[in-house]
């Protein structure tokens, strides 16, 4: 039977990036202290009134998931379409402004 009277070199520096790490662990357990509200605050609050718009988009995220990637598809793919119609006329010059 061995019995190292020293350590090696590489156990005490093992020992001590061990204990660094268990103090750093410790000082992020730490919970923050709430943030405080600021005094005097100046005008109204702010009001989203979007509800609405946000309505909407949930009820068509909703009918688009109920008809599936492939009917899907095919609508992407005819809006992609009509996107480089348009964008091919604006090039050219043959899309006038009052056409919208």
């Amino acid at each position: 039977m061995i019995i190292r009277d020293k350590p090696t070199k590489w156990s005490v520096y093992l020992l001590k990036f061990f204990l660094l790490l268990l103090i750093i662990y410790g000082v992020l357990l730490i919970p923050s202290s709430d943030p405080s509200v600021p005094k005097n605050l100046a005008g109204s609050p702010f009001v989203w009134n979007q509800d609405e718009r946000w309505e909407a988009i949930e009820i068509r995220f909703s009918e688009a998931r109920k008809e599936g990637c492939n009917m899907l598809k095919e609508k992407v793919d005819k809006s992609f379409e009509s996107c480089e119609k348009l964008i091919a006329q604006i090039s050219l010059g043959e899309y006038d402004v009052q056409d919208s």
